[in-house]
């Protein structure tokens, strides 16, 4: 049987064909890209318009909030200008408070001064007139200081008159003073130093005793020699707290001696003799808990300002003072003064002395053991 021949034509058809299907699923497949394409295009367009509305309003609020704090910071800037003019009206009116207060207490002052320097010169010129018939005595007065003391505190003043004006520290002499009364007691059971106002011139030991050696010694000159605070020229106030603070009347073997080393007083002495009668008062035998004594030095005196009335009323004050405690006054002479001496107020200051120590003989006339030192 005779084979038939197949035709080539066939297989080319076939062929054809197939291209034709795979073309035209590869170009449905990117038709349906494109087409999602599109519509992911649109989406995302309508959330980036949608973003950006939400950033705009943002930057709206954002704009709102810095404007309201711009207003609230020029607010606040606005405040603290008034409050710091209210502060400095406020510390003005407090100086101008301070001054007038001031002022008052000066004007009070001077008037108060005023009447007692009126009394003390009526005084001084009846004691001038008056002929007094001093008593004679078979043995003088007792010059010197008590050393029964074994506690011992030193009230220094230590105003611009104790100090030398050229190097600013306590006078020499007046350290040199305080060392040689210190060696007059060989050994105590304690020491205190204090400035006339109160304070405590070796700070670390405020309110207790130091032990008494060579080396507190030495410490005690260089802290004076160093002090720079310059206290009141009123020994009154160290007086006080001194009695206030380390007195013991009720313990026997507690002796103190209280050492006044100053220049200079402006104020009533009746005042001070009655606040130290309370705060030292004798007991049953007439023995006080505190000895005070005083040592004068002559730096007011001949000053040519003031005539020496501060120098003379610390002088009058501590001889009352230490006649009533128990105590001795001394007052010094130093060399450095021989210069500065002005003609007729030497004499007039020595009728002074002289009519003070016949004021105390007339007194106390029976008196033998009133240990007053003569200034010069």
């Amino acid at each position: 049987m005779p084979r038939r021949r197949k035709k080539k034509g066939g297989i080319a058809n076939l062929g054809l064909s197939f291209l034709d299907c795979i073309c035209c699923g590869f170009g449905a497949v990117i038709l349906l890209f494109v087409l999602t394409m599109g519509a992911q295009t649109k989406q995302v367009r309508g959330v980036n318009e949608s973003l950006n509305e939400i950033l705009q309003k943002r930057l709206e609020m954002l704009a709102a909030f810095q404007s309201e704090t711009d207003v609230l910071q020029q607010e606040t800037a606005a405040q603290e200008v008034r409050l710091s003019k209210v502060k400095e009206e406020r510390e003005d009116m407090a100086k101008q408070i301070a001054d007038l207060a001031r002022q008052i207490a000066e004007q009070e002052a001077g008037q108060e001064a005023l009447l007692v320097e009126m009394d003390d010169m009526r005084d001084f010129i009846a004691a001038r007139q008056k002929k007094i018939d001093v008593i004679q005595r078979e043995s003088p007065d007792p010059v010197g200081i008590p050393v029964e003391s074994n506690y011992l505190i030193f009230v220094i003043d230590t105003s611009g008159s104790m100090r030398d004006q050229r190097t600013g520290g306590v006078h020499g002499y007046v350290v040199q003073t305080i060392d040689e009364t210190l060696r007059v007691y060989p050994k105590v059971e304690g020491i205190q130093v204090l400035d006339s106002s109160g304070n405590y011139i070796i700070r670390q030991s405020n309110g207790r005793w130091l032990d008494d050696s060579t080396e507190t010694r030495t410490a005690i000159g260089r802290a004076i020699r160093s002090y720079p605070v310059f206290s009141v020229s009123n020994p009154v106030p160290g007086i006080i707290r001194a009695i206030r603070t380390f007195s013991e009347p009720e313990n026997e073997d507690v002796q103190i001696g209280i050492y006044v080393f100053g220049d200079e007083f402006d104020g009533r002495a009746d005042r001070v003799l009655d606040r130290l009668e309370v705060i030292n008062p004798e007991d049953e035998e007439g023995i006080r808990a505190v000895r005070i004594n005083a040592v004068g030095f002559p730096n007011l005196i001949f000053d040519p300002v003031n005539f020496g009335e501060t120098g003379v009323k610390y002088a009058n004050l501590m001889r009352e003072v230490t006649y009533q405690h128990g105590g001795a006054f001394i007052g010094m002479r130093h060399e450095a003064f021989l210069e500065m001496r002005i003609p007729g107020i030497q004499g007039a200051f020595t009728d002074l002395a002289t009519t003070e120590s016949n004021r105390m003989s007339q007194d106390h006339p029976g008196d033998v053991d009133h240990p007053i030192a003569p200034l010069f």
